[in-house]
């Protein structure tokens, strides 16, 4: 079987599946020219142990490197902008992935099963996180989620029993002292890994978030958050006609900017 391929220069386009189940194949050296390269084209494929993607795709397919048993590394290109459905399923052994920041999405099931992923930081651009995108990530601890984040899909990080760090909204939580299954300070991490549904991110869901993390540890990084957003949300309480949350944070102790509170009540 196959080993080693050099594809030649000005190749454009690789088919689905074109090289899926090549078992024996260890290298292969894709040229710059190539801008599409199609689902399952390199899946199972379990000779692969480092591939270099080229610098013009867009995307990384569906399945594109699923059960790639022994891959440990991959470069993914600025310009990729969505990583497919279970593109990574299952590659056990990849340790590492650099994701760019042009890519803002990242699809179903992505990197489900990626045993020795430890840490991920996934870039400001992500606005979106599929359905169990990291899920069985058993030796994942740490995860960097961005502030831009609008969407996480169910189970995103269901089975990942090993996380005890994860940055969100800027904001850092330490599940070394949280009892995961049961009760988590925020409950937020708790819906993020095991509750099957999806959480969307509004203003107000960060708001809970950052006023529990005060509350109950007098947070630094969350107070911050609150005053840099104190206008907008007081202006959405006093919208909603909510002055139940309006009495809670006006009586949390944060010195929330004067002209915010001036404004909001004014409005």
């Amino acid at each position: 079987g196959l080993t080693e391929i050099v594809l030649p220069d000005g190749l454009i386009s690789i088919g689905d599946a074109a090289f899926s189940h090549c078992d024996r194949l260890s290298r292969i050296h894709i040229p710059d020219s190539v801008t599409f390269i199609g689902e399952m084209a390199f899946s199972f494929c379990s000779g692969l142990t480092e591939i270099r993607l080229p610098d013009h795709i867009t995307s990384v397919a569906d399945l594109m490197f699923s059960s790639c048993k022994n891959l440990e590394q991959v470069r993914i290109p600025d310009g990729v902008t969505s990583v497919g459905r279970r593109a990574f399923l299952n590659c056990v052994k990849l340790k590492s992935v650099n994701l760019p920041d042009s890519v803002t999405s990242i699809q179903a099931e992505a990197f489900m099963g990626c045993d020795r992923l430890e840490s991920v930081v996934i870039p400001d651009s992500v606005t979106s996180l599929g359905e169990g995108a990291f899920s069985l990530c058993k030796n994942l601890a740490c995860v960097t989620l961005p502030d831009r984040l609008t969407d996480i899909g169910a189970r995103a990080f269901a089975g990942c029993g090993h996380l005890k760090k994860l940055r969100i909204f800027g904001l850092a939580i330490d599940g070394s002292r949280c009892e995961w299954e049961k009760d988590h300070p925020s409950e937020m991490l708790h819906m993020l890994r095991d509750r099957d549904y999806d959480v969307p991110l509004s203003l107000r869901t960060k708001y809970e978030f950052a006023v529990r993390q005060y509350e109950e540890d007098r947070e630094a990084e969350a107070e911050k958050w609150i005053r840099k957003n104190a206008l907008r949300i007081l202006k959405q309480f006093v919208k909603a006609d909510d002055y139940e949350a309006l009495r809670r944070l006006l009586g949390s102790g944060i010195l929330l900017p004067g002209k915010a509170v001036a404004s909001a009540l004014d409005c």
